[in-house]
C-alpha cells in the first residue's frame, strides 16, 4: 500500500500535529518493511518529533520486539542522542519500557555506548 500511495505522489517527509513522521510511526507499530522501504527511499532515520523522540527511541520504548530496533541500527543511527526534556538516549527508554528484548539484543555494546 505505502508503495502504491508514494507511486501516485504521496509525500512521505510529511509530520503529524506531534511532529512525527511516516518513519516514527511505521516504527511504533512495528512495520519494520515500510520503515526499511521509507529510509530507502530516503527518509531521515534520525528525525526527531517535537519532543525530540528519534524512531529509535520509539523502537525500543514501544516495541518488545527486536526487529525495529534492529533495522535502524543496520542504518547507522545516532545511538547517542538524547530526547528534548530527559536526555533520555534510546537505550534508557528501554529500560524505561522494560524492554529486555532491547536491552538483550546481542552485541548491543557494538551499538550502543555505556
Amino acid at each position: 500500500m505505502v508503495v502504491q500511495l508514494m507511486k501516485y505522489g504521496a509525500d512521505p517527509s510529511l509530520i503529524d500535529g506531534e511532529g512525527c513522521s511516516c518513519v516514527h510511526l511505521a516504527t511504533q507499530f512495528g512495520h519494520t518493511s515500510i520503515v526499511a522501504y521509507l529510509i530507502a527511499k530516503g527518509q531521515d532515520v534520525d528525525m526527531m518529533d517535537q519532543n525530540g523522540m528519534t524512531p529509535l527511541m520509539w523502537a525500543a520504548y514501544r516495541m518488545h520486539s527486536v526487529d525495529p530496533t534492529r533495522l535502524l541500527l543496520t542504518f547507522n543511527v545516532s545511538v547517542n542522542l538524547g530526547d528534548k526534556y530527559h536526555k533520555n538516549t534510546a537505550l534508557h527508554w528501554a529500560v524505561l519500557a522494560g524492554n529486555t528484548t532491547v536491552i538483550n539484543l546481542p552485541n548491543y555494546s557494538a551499538y550502543f555506548r555505556l
